[in-house]
């Protein structure tokens, strides 16, 4: 292979070095010459072409990007594609197989082909022995066929994973685990949006039931207790009343119930009495926490809502530069 394929043969090996100079005809400006080789170029829509530089027969360079036309590998094509797709070499075959219509090696399988297998699998699965499946299994529920395609990219994932023996350990090998990261992602954010799309109309319907009634009804519940409040203190003279008479009668010898203590108001509905309620009431939140700080179950302290507040806190002094005994920031690298 000739001194024209240099740059590229040692780009292949990772090698970086220095491209040729070459001076347009027209402007007389000096450019990298294009180096003869393989390279893949990424377009503005993210997809790669795969890209070839040579010589013709009257050794002049020329280029040919994806399925378009060769054109001269000029000073217009270095800075527009040759000067990005210089870092991306790629080998003879690889070109030759993506030319063909070969996904890249490290691609992760297209979401058509995941979910043409979901679709297919569902309506093997649900009608064996009929050639044409049912309307219910060939129009099935959008969340069935979309959870379907993200665990037939699971499995494809797990394959590959296996076939290079269950650990990364090249470039090639990394790129294609991120892109499968990458389509699940894709996954994950058409079903978020249909998932949004689908339930605004009932939402939006719900919150305009909402705003119709609930001031209705919490006006409702507001006056209740009003108008309950209103007979406390009768029905707490009445009870010592009541209490006082029926201490008498006991004292004549007279039989007595307990019921006889009881006072209610209202003749419609639900009557109001008196009930008796128990809520906490903290009187010294020092003493409170001492007590279950040193509970040997640690209910307090390893509490899930406890650790929640306490971390948030602590995260942000420690993030606003204060120590904090007992804690502290950890930074790890973490593939995203």
């Amino acid at each position: 292979m000739s001194a024209d394929y240099a740059y590229w043969l040692a780009a292949l090996q990772g090698e970086r070095i220095d491209l040729n100079e070459a001076t347009d005809e027209t402007t007389g400006s000096t450019y990298p010459e294009p180096a003869c080789g393989f390279y893949r170029h990424r377009r503005r829509d993210g997809e790669f072409d795969p890209v070839a530089v040579w010589r013709n027969g009257d050794g002049d360079l020329v280029a040919k990007i994806g399925g378009a036309s060769t054109v001269p590998a000029d000073s217009a094509f270095s800075e527009r594609v040759f000067a990005y797709a210089c870092k991306s070499p790629i080998t003879e075959d690889v070109y030759r197989a993506v030319m063909g219509g070969a996904d890249w090696p490290e691609d992760a399988p297209s979401k058509d082909e995941m979910r043409g297998r979901a679709e297919k699998r569902l309506a093997d699965e649900f009608e064996p022995e009929d050639p044409k499946p049912s309307p219910a299994r060939k129009n099935a529920p959008a969340h069935i066929i979309a959870e379907e395609t993200i665990k037939e990219l699971r499995a494809e994932a797990e394959k590959w994973l296996k076939s290079i023996g269950g650990k990364v350990t090249t470039q090639e090998q990394a790129d294609r685990a991120a892109n499968f990261g990458d389509r699940f992602a894709e996954l994950e954010k058409e079903a978020v949006s249909t998932h949004r799309k689908e339930k605004e109309p009932h939402l939006e319907a719900g919150r305009a039931v909402d705003k119709a009634w609930k001031p209705v009804a919490a006006l409702g519940d507001e006056n209740k207790r009003w108008a309950k409040k209103l007979n406390t203190d009768f029905l707490i003279a009445e009870q010592k009343k009541a209490a006082a008479e029926l201490a008498k009668k006991a004292a004549e010898g007279a039989p007595v119930k307990a019921d006889d203590v009881k006072v209610k108001a209202g003749t419609r509905g639900r009557s109001v009495s008196l009930v008796t309620v128990t809520n906490f009431h903290c009187t010294d939140a020092d003493a409170l926490w001492d007590h279950y700080k040193n509970d040997p179950k640690k209910r307090v302290q390893m509490h899930p809502d406890v650790v929640k507040v306490v971390a948030k806190i602590a995260t942000a002094e420690l993030n606003a530069g204060l120590d904090v005994p007992g804690a502290c920031l950890k930074t790890e690298k973490v593939a995203r």
